[in-house]
């Protein structure tokens, strides 16, 4: 959750990390935080450009993401690949 200029993440500081902003840290290939099966997309995580469509972008590959970890959960540790995900 966005609102205005301050992301809203207070309620997950036990659950994943935040940077000192409280920003959700996560990778920012694949949306991945340190919590195996739990994604930071849209304008809450770190690096987030800011902007409508790369949030709605964002859900969209955290989505496609899950269930890739959802088929298989040792997805989450290995070096991903083009041919690993099954995108050309």
């Amino acid at each position: 959750m966005f609102v205005g200029m301050v992301p809203n993440t207070t309620f997950l500081k036990d659950s994943v990390e935040l940077d000192e902003n409280g920003f959700i840290a996560c990778d920012g290939a694949f949306l991945r935080t340190k919590v195996p099966g739990v994604f930071a997309a849209g304008d809450c995580r770190v690096g987030a450009p800011m902007q409508l469509a790369t949030a709605i972008g964002d859900g969209v590959a955290a989505a496609m993401y899950l269930k890739l970890y959802l088929r298989d959960p040792q997805w989450w540790v290995q070096g991903l690949r083009d041919e690993t995900i099954g995108w050309a």
